[in-house]
């Protein structure tokens, strides 16, 4: 059985928040496809507090776009890949976004690039 993976350690907390808030709402609303919010409201779904521009907004979700959602198959040595989000868009009042259906079945780690190192020498000795 295939797993699916989202690796967000090299996001910085503003991108993180982004990503795990569109994620999550997709995931509460999965008979959704586009989802649109105000961004007040988004901003509140992501615990981003004070006052945010949205510059930086556009800034954090352009980073949040590099997600991908991986399926590798070790055994097999394959790997499968796709982005989370299909498509975006950022206004000064609106943020909507379509999730990929693949995304929503994965799983978030945290790990940095030394902890992977250290697990594919591990693997491989």
């Amino acid at each position: 059985m295939a797993h699916f993976e989202i690796d967000i350690s090299e996001f910085d907390p503003f991108a993180r928040a982004v990503l795990a808030a569109a994620l999550a709402h997709a995931r509460a609303h999965r008979g959704t496809h586009s989802h649109s919010l105000l961004l007040e409201d988004f901003y509140r779904l992501a615990g981003l507090s004070g006052e945010v521009y949205v510059v930086n907004f556009m800034g954090a979700v352009a980073d949040a776009m590099k997600a991908t959602v991986l399926s590798p198959d070790y055994e097999a040595e394959t790997l499968r890949g796709w982005y989370v989000f299909e498509s975006i868009s950022v206004t000064r009042t609106r943020f909507d976004f379509a999730i990929n259906a693949i995304a929503l079945d994965a799983s978030e780690f945290p790990l940095n690039r030394d902890e992977v190192r250290q697990m594919l020498v591990g693997a491989q000795q």
